[in-house]
């Protein structure tokens, strides 16, 4: 087997955590039985190295047996320092992976979450479209009806009104009061009939009391009934109904 130079990991500006095992690193097995060589050779010479003393060897020999000892300790420390690095390094891409995983799932949980979201999201759209077909259908159905009742009463209505306007000359109303007693019978309160004419609300209140007492009525009420009591009366049955 041939045996490649182990290279000890280098360190970059990042310090530990940017060591890296090189490009052809050593198997972990064999990089630990590597080390265990280096101890065994570290034990065997320094055991030689004693006996040798103790026989009253040579000091170059001494000298040689000791740089083979301290060869082979720098030797187990870079393999244990790779060793070392190894290890970090598996538990930190351990992490890695493991916080991949966690972020993967995460991310999965909340693409289903939206996509739940966005389901309801898009019934709710749905159902209010419905809801908006409907208020348009009835809208139109209101809008229809109150043309339809407008063109049957037109007549009716241009009656009333030519009635109204003539009753109010009869009672003596300035062109002003008559004025403020249509805006009234049509429901407007003093302060809406003041912003429609473009005067004070006492003035229409005035107005309105000068009003009252041509008519001869105690209020507002009074002079709505005077013009609409007997329009909302009860209409008799017809011959039909009464046969």
């Amino acid at each position: 087997m041939e045996f490649r130079p182990l290279e000890p990991p280098s360190a970059g500006p990042g310090g530990l955590d940017t060591l890296r095992p090189p490009a052809e690193a050593w198997p972990r097995g064999l990089a630990i039985s590597t080390a265990a060589l280096f101890a065994a050779i570290i034990l065997l010479v320094v055991v030689d190295l004693v006996a040798d003393l103790s026989d009253g060897t040579s000091l170059g020999h001494v000298a040689f047996e000791g740089l083979v000892a301290v060869a082979g300790a720098v030797g187990l420390v870079v393999v244990l320092r790779y060793l070392r690095t190894l290890r970090r390094l598996s538990v930190r891409l351990h992490r890695e992976a493991e916080a991949s995983a966690r972020e993967a799932e995460a991310s999965a949980r909340e693409a289903e979450a939206s996509a739940r979201e966005a389901e309801a999201s898009a019934r709710e759209a749905e159902a209010s479209a419905r809801e908006a077909e409907a208020l348009q259908a009835r809208l139109a159905a209101t809008a229809a009806e109150a043309e339809r009742w407008r063109a049957e009463a037109h007549h009716l209505v241009a009656g009333l009104g030519a009635a109204i306007a003539t009753q109010l000359e009869r009672w003596g109303l300035s062109p002003a009061e008559q004025e403020v007693a249509l805006l009234m019978l049509k429901g407007l309160s003093h302060k809406e009939v003041a912003d429609v004419r473009g005067v004070s609300e006492a003035t229409t209140r005035q107005q309105a009391r000068a009003i009252y007492r041509k008519a001869g009525v105690a209020g507002r009420n009074e002079l709505a009934s005077f013009f609409l009591e007997d329009l909302l009366l009860p209409q008799p049955p017809s011959v039909t109904e009464s046969a």
